[in-house]
């Protein structure tokens, strides 16, 4: 791999409002005049520059900035699109040498034009001035070393620039490379976030025509072109950056994104938009003031920020619009990226400067109005909370903010951080479907955030279409209920419409035991665990005759028993398997049940062995349980998790008689009031807390489904609060997991509903029992459905006319 050659010059200037933008945009006019092959770019976050080169060029235009992708991913974004121009004229952002904070060169043009080794043009605000000038142009020379190598003056007159070039250039040893004279009707105008975006100028090809001709007759052209091309070439080692650097992934398949474009949402970066194509989405625009609704078949929507508080009353009046978004993002769930204007009219109301109040698409709760200032201006790092529709907890992506509108619900799905500033703070509405908030995100930051975006999407689009086969065949439409709802689950979880081998499956059984049986909280001693895991071992309880009849495989695991560590350490049936994290739990009345980093290594065994059984081929995997005095533990993380008393979420567990349950009771509330105490939310540390091995173990396989893509199976009671557990982990648990039946105690009923499963379960038979044996009963359920997707026919293929979904009433 050769070097390569690119022709570029930067175009800095001493200040904001010097005429970077103006001189930029003639420079770029009248090079096209010329006929040159041009590629423009924009230094740091701005949207509206780049629409002026657009609209000069006719080409897009694209951001650099160093704070958002370092040196490395900005030198490869420049080489990317700067490729097949002859030139590439790069506008810089504020002055020279302003970067993060207003306290450092960071990210600034000056760090640019050193990062991609830039000729630098400098352009000066020369109105008023003369002597002084050279002062400004030597202490911009001295402060760093740089690679200014021309100046261009702005608002100066003909007849006085000969002269001043003369001097300037004598007493500063730079050449000057023209000038632009001050006319107002060359200048660009500005509002509130910035400049106009060029649609919303009048006569702008006049505009732009006129600023190329002028710069023609006033900027040494052939200078500056020749200064271009002595830029230094690029290395191999800097080419072969770039195409790391851009080994993406891509989707198996495309999907469909819908993106808003017209006057009240333009802002998007173009880096943006080309990183969705590149990991294979197809962007689908409509148009809120004037569509009639949405595309058809979407699979996700990108919601980009803009004008809107401009148009108010077009958006608001275009009801079918607003009522096709809110469906899709609030009842259907598609998956969903909505940034500043784009939040903003997922919303309730938008109000605009003039007080009028508009109803907008109301997906998510809020109200947004103009303030009197700014608000949360400049830049920002942006790290998610939990798990959700941009992957793993703790991901960070950079962007920032610059807007006058505020919203009564900004979210508390991400940490804010500010760089060069100790300045935190939680915004963004997150879910496992959602990302909505105040910030413009950059996602060349973390393409992977962006990936799992359309790996939602791509799950979307399977379950819409395993659902349209359903409908295709010949039976009444929905005439297999919750099998058919399950199906299109399970389809969507291994992200394929093609029928699925669902064999072969597993049931694992954790055992742990638990201190807080001293409290008298159940009928047996610990010691009964091991009796009752060995048994599984040998298939002599309940749910191992369930396993073999469901044709599931056994496999029961120690993760926590109060005994001498088992012999064998491999994931095998018919012996107890060996992962033990510790003997027991503490009592937890009076104490932790474990230390947090026991209770995050008994949440990695549990997704280990989820990765291993995924690993030999198993399709389902069946949760369960086995530890005397379990269900205490589970009542008091009910209680926390659900906010619920614990006269509530306390059953009798195995046969309590009802003063062995009131016992328990009592134990249940005092825990809750300790944990309450210590004040944490942080679900790691309830389980260190309050829970169990097993439970915490549990709580890993369902996070091991999101991460291995596998469905795991609810069992009771037990295993709905692991779950739940996992979802405040992780906002994808919810899609990853399937729900066996409903149980009998009020907390795993509870917990059903908080994840928004509960209607997914198919039996409803009064169990208790645990173990996993709700979950050996769906097996053979869900595996009949399955054969019904494979080999039923359509209603084409047996000649008959098909059934007609009718439309809900709205």
């Amino acid at each position: 791999m050769a070097k390569r050659h690119y022709p570029r010059i930067l175009i800095a200037a001493t200040r904001s409002g010097a005429g970077k933008t103006t001189v930029t945009c003639g420079l770029l006019s009248a090079l096209k005049m010329k006929g040159k092959k041009l590629c423009a770019f924009k230094c740091g976050p701005d949207y509206i520059d780049p629409m002026f080169h657009q609209t000069v060029l006719g080409i897009p235009s694209a951001n650099l900035d160093l704070y958002f992708t370092g040196e490395c991913g900005t030198r490869s974004l420049f080489l990317e699109y700067a490729k097949d121009a002859e030139l590439s004229v790069i506008e810089g952002v504020m002055g020279f040498y302003d970067g993060l904070g207003g306290v450092s060169e960071d990210a600034s043009s000056w760090r640019l034009s050193e990062t991609i080794r830039t000729p630098v043009i400098l352009v000066v605000d020369a109105r008023g001035a003369s002597v002084s000038i050279a002062s400004e142009i030597l202490g911009f020379k001295a402060f760093h070393p740089n690679r200014i190598r021309g100046v261009i003056l702005n608002r100066v007159t003909a007849a006085f620039y000969p002269r001043l070039k003369e001097m300037l250039e004598a007493r500063t040893g730079i050449r000057v490379l023209g000038y632009l004279p001050e006319q107002n009707e060359l200048r660009v105008p500005s509002r509130h976030l910035g400049l106009f975006s060029p649609e919303e100028l009048p006569d702008i090809q006049n505009w732009t025509e006129r600023l190329g001709k002028k710069a023609m007759e006033t900027l040494d052209l052939e200078s500056i072109l020749k200064l271009a091309d002595v830029a230094e070439d690029f290395t191999e080692e800097e080419l072969r950056e770039k195409e790391h650097f851009f080994n993406l992934p891509v989707l198996p398949e495309t999907v469909r994104v819908g993106i808003p474009e017209d006057a009240a949402f333009s802002f998007y970066y173009r880096e943006n938009l080309d990183l969705l194509k590149r990991m294979g989405a197809e962007l689908v625009p409509f148009h809120p003031m004037t569509g009639e609704g949405l595309p058809s078949e979407l699979d996700g929507l990108m919601l980009g920020g803009g004008y809107p508080e401009l148009y108010v009353r077009d958006l608001s009046e275009n009801k079918k619009l607003r009522k096709a978004v809110r469906r899709a993002v609030r009842k259907q769930q598609m998956p969903c990226i909505a940034e500043c204007g784009g939040f903003m009219y997922l919303q309730e109301e938008l109000t605009d400067a003039e007080g009028y109040c508009g109803k907008m698409a109301g997906a998510i709760p809020g109200i947004a109005k103009p303030q009197e200032h700014l608000v949360r201006f400049g830049y920002l790092e942006a790290e998610t909370l939990t798990g959700g529709l941009f992957g793993d907890a703790h991901q960070k992506i950079r962007g920032h903010e610059f807007h006058h509108w505020d919203s009564t619900e900004i979210g508390h799905g991400f940490r804010i951080r500010k760089p060069k500033s100790e300045r935190t703070w939680t915004e963004e509405v997150y879910t496992d479907t959602l990302t909505a908030g105040y910030p413009h995100f950059y996602y060349y930051s973390n393409p992977m955030m962006l990936y799992h975006f359309l790996e939602a999407c791509l799950r979307f689009k399977i379950e819409r279409k395993t659902k349209l086969r359903f409908d295709r065949m010949a039976k009444p439409i929905d005439s297999l209920g919750k099998l058919e709802e399950l199906t299109v689950k399970i389809h969507g979880i291994y992200r394929t419409e093609a029928p699925l081998a669902l064999t072969p499956q597993a049931l694992v059984v954790l055992a742990g035991d638990h201190g807080v049986v001293r409290e008298g909280v159940s009928q047996t001693d610990s010691s009964v665990t091991q009796i009752v895991a060995e048994n599984f071992a040998k298939g002599k309880t309940n749910t191992s005759l369930l396993a073999r009849d469901a044709g599931a495989d056994l496999f029961i695991v120690d993760v926590g028993m109060d005994t001498e560590p088992y012999p064998e350490k491999a994931l095998v049936t018919g012996a107890v398997v060996d992962r033990k994290v510790r003997r027991g739990t503490g009592d937890i009345v009076n104490e932790k049940a474990m230390q947090y980093q026991e209770a995050v290594k008994a949440v990695e065994v549990g997704k280990e062995l989820v990765r291993e059984l995924r690993q030999k081929g198993y399709r389902l995997i069946g949760t369960g349980e086995m530890g005397i005095g379990n269900t205490t533990p589970t009542s008091v993380l009910a209680g926390l998790l659900l906010q619920l008393p614990a006269e509530k979420v306390t059953g009798q567990g195995a046969g309590l008689s009802e003063d062995g349950r009131l016992r328990k009771v009592r134990v249940v509330k005092k825990t809750m009031q300790r944990i309450r105490e210590a004040k944490t939310t942080d679900p790691m540390e309830l389980l260190s807390q309050g829970g169990g091995l097993e439970i915490a173990a549990m709580c890993g396989m369902f996070l091991g489904g999101v991460e291995y893509q596998i469905p795991i199976l609810v069992d009771g009671a037990i295993s709905a609060i692991s779950a739940l557990l996992a979802e405040r982990m992780d906002l994808r648990v919810r899609n990853y997991v399937i729900p066996s039946h409903i149980p009998r105690e009020t907390a795993g009923r509870e917990a059903l509903k908080a994840l928004g499963i509960k209607k997914l379960a198919m039996i409803d038979g009064n169990l208790a029992l645990g173990e996993g044996s709700g979950t050996m009963l769906l097996l053979p359920l869900i595996t009949m459905a399955e054969h019904i997707y494979r080999e039923m026919g359509s209603f084409d293929d047996y000649n008959i006319e098909p059934y007609k979904r009718y439309q809900e009433k709205k």
